[in-house]
């Protein structure tokens, strides 16, 4: 293995190298693509908002208050489709944003400096690079998702090559 005159290894993991600060670099961006999917599929979803009617008052955009009863349920046809308890729907609507979320934190460290970039987080940043292409990029945003997803795609390919030479 080649190295520097400081002793350093120099191979496309090292943490030194121009190869992994630009891995590092394009899996941030991917992380931040995919929080812009995760939020651009939680707005879709916002867009029915509370319309006033005579024993309906708008307490806020999304929640409606009853003017008429207490104990009807006016909330169900949207606020529940949002915060709920229901697995699919969660896992519809969240996923792209939650593991944005989980990428970026990955690298909050890194950049922090509080912590140096390990070999075997390579790995942990290819796997989560394709799981977010799959599950959190392709089927979210329209275009933006497609994009996004073969970044991710990209950036994971890119970090397990990285690994091979850390």
């Amino acid at each position: 293995m080649p190295r520097t005159k400081f002793g350093q290894s120099f191979h496309p993991g090292a943490r030194h190298s121009n190869f992994g600060r630009l891995t590092r670099t394009l899996c941030v961006v991917a992380g931040f693509l995919t929080l812009a999917c995760g939020v651009v599929h939680i707005g879709s979803k916002l867009s029915n908002h509370c319309t006033p009617s005579a024993t309906v008052t708008c307490f806020t955009p999304f929640l409606k208050w009853q003017t008429s009863s207490v104990l009807d349920d006016v909330n169900a046809d949207f606020w529940r489709t949002i915060f709920t308890f229901n697995t699919s729907v969660v896992f519809d609507l969240w996923t792209p944003l939650f593991s944005a979320l989980y990428a970026l934190h990955l690298h909050l460290p890194v950049v922090l400096g509080s912590k140096e970039w390990e070999g075997g987080s390579w790995y942990l940043c290819g796997m989560l690079g394709l799981f977010m292409a799959f599950f959190a990029s392709f089927g979210y945003a329209g275009n933006l998702g497609v994009i996004t997803g073969f970044v991710n795609v990209f950036a994971a390919g890119a970090s397990f090559v990285a690994g091979s030479y850390a």
